[in-house]
């Protein structure tokens, strides 16, 4: 938590949409002083970040030290994050059972870490596209290569600056295009809409499909709006296992 004139401004940044419920701790101190044999006071806090809600419940003790206790109590993103946890585990079940078309092969090259409501989507965009046995080159921020290369190479200024990462990933792409390319005569790339950066990155593989003109057979790129499309455009991409179709090769 960070203190402020006596106020708790945690959870959260207002420059990010956050609308924090501030605590006055110097208030909450006076009342467990004088408070006749008080020894604790229970106080919620509620954070808003766009139109999702988080709750916390916490617990000031007055002993020799003021101290707190921080529990989370619920909020809309858990249940948002387990309906989308348990639609993508059905679709990776689904894909499970079918494989991509012959020729055919699929890359994951944007997608946002996380949504406006603040449930993850990357991960899950990740899970569809590997479920077939297609590539995931869609980063993050939080990745082993902007947390390990990038940050150990320059500082955060620079980073921010530069923006070193856009180069790293037109050459993860481009990579893996050039790979796949020697085995697949059909390579799509999806992408998952999301924020400044991946509206770039979808221009981007525009420059990119046009570098490979003449070089690969068939590049196509979608841009999908959401996980539910990337599941469709995969089911297109795909059809059911032999097994599946109910005859066993031996």
């Amino acid at each position: 938590a960070l203190l402020n004139n006596g106020q708790c401004v945690a959870w959260g940044s207002p420059s990010q949409g956050a609308d924090i419920t501030a605590v006055n701790i110097t208030a909450v101190k006076a009342q467990l002083e004088k408070g006749v044999g008080a020894t604790q006071i229970d106080v919620e806090l509620t954070a808003k970040q766009y139109a999702v809600q988080e709750k916390w419940q916490t617990c000031w003790k007055q002993s020799h030290d003021l101290a707190v206790e921080i529990k989370k109590i619920g909020g809309l993103v858990d249940n948002l994050e387990m309906d989308r946890q348990m639609y993508t585990f059905k679709k990776v079940m689904e894909l499970k059972k079918r494989q991509l078309l012959p020729d055919t092969y699929v890359i994951l090259a944007s997608a946002p870490y996380k949504d406006l409501d603040s449930v993850e989507v990357l991960s899950y965009a990740a899970a569809l596209v590997e479920a077939l046995g297609g590539d995931n080159q869609a980063g993050d921020a939080k990745d082993a290569f902007h947390q390990q290369v990038l940050r150990g190479e320059m500082t955060e200024k620079e980073v921010k600056q530069r923006k070193p990462w856009r180069i790293a990933w037109k050459g993860k792409v481009t990579a893996a295009i050039k790979i796949y390319s020697k085995n697949y005569r059909r390579i799509t790339i999806l992408t998952v809409k999301g924020g400044p950066e991946c509206d770039w990155e979808r221009d981007a593989l525009e420059e990119i499909q046009q570098s490979f003109a003449g070089m690969v057979t068939d590049l196509n790129i979608k841009h999908c709006e959401s996980l539910g499309e990337v599941s469709s455009c995969l089911n297109t991409l795909s059809a059911a296992k032999q097994e599946e179709r109910g005859c066993i090769v031996q």
